[in-house]
Formats: C-alpha cells, sequence, structure tokens
C-alpha cells in the first residue's frame, strides 16, 4: 500500500481542504510497538482497490513525528491513541478508533 506520509503540521490544513474532495483516512503508528504493527499489517492486507480509489491515505510515524500526530489529535479534538485510524470528512472528525477496532469494513459503513 502506497501511504501519503504524515511528516510536517502543515500538511494538516491540506488535508482539511482535501477532506471535501475526498475522505481522508490517517493511520497513526507506533513503530516500536508490536500491536501497532499488526494491526498495519491486518488493516493493508484488507483495503481494496476501491478503497484505494474513494480515500486518500495519511500515515503518521508516532516516534519520528510526534508533534505532528499531537496536532492531528488537537485539531479535529480526538484522543490520542497509538495504532489509531482516523476518517476525516469535510474537515470534521466521523471515525477515530484505535487498536483491534481498526478495520477497513469500517470505511464502507462510513462512506
Amino acid at each position: 500500500m502506497n501511504w501519503t506520509q504524515l511528516n510536517s503540521i502543515d500538511q494538516l490544513e491540506q488535508i482539511s481542504d482535501q477532506s471535501f474532495e475526498i475522505p481522508v483516512v490517517i493511520f497513526k503508528h507506533s513503530t516500536s510497538c508490536g500491536l501497532s504493527s499488526m494491526v498495519l499489517r491486518k488493516l493493508e492486507e484488507s483495503i481494496t482497490d476501491g478503497h484505494k480509489q474513494d480515500y486518500q491515505f495519511y500515515f503518521v510515524d508516532l516516534h519520528s513525528y510526534r508533534e505532528v500526530s499531537n496536532a492531528v489529535a488537537e485539531k479535529w479534538a480526538v484522543e490520542h491513541e497509538s495504532p489509531q485510524m482516523l476518517l476525516i470528512k469535510s474537515n470534521e472528525l466521523v471515525l477515530s478508533e484505535s487498536h483491534f477496532s481498526i478495520e477497513a469494513e469500517l470505511l464502507d459503513s462510513n462512506h
């Protein structure tokens, strides 16, 4: 899966604007957490070509870009968790799931 790397706070305005055109998924990942790696692998295996056409996917590495992760939590008023998947539509948080609750099927029910 080709994720767009979220590594700058400046990208959040781009994501806000983009979310009016196409729903945006942000996946917050801890590279040192086995659970986070397992959830990421499971998510990537279940994302379909349809999902790839219907959503823009962003990935933030919590260890390298903690300030970006914190800015995401603040901008969309969500408690930080890891791993965490957020869905943004029209600059509104419509889904926030963490740990084993993260599933690609959630995107189908929120499209």
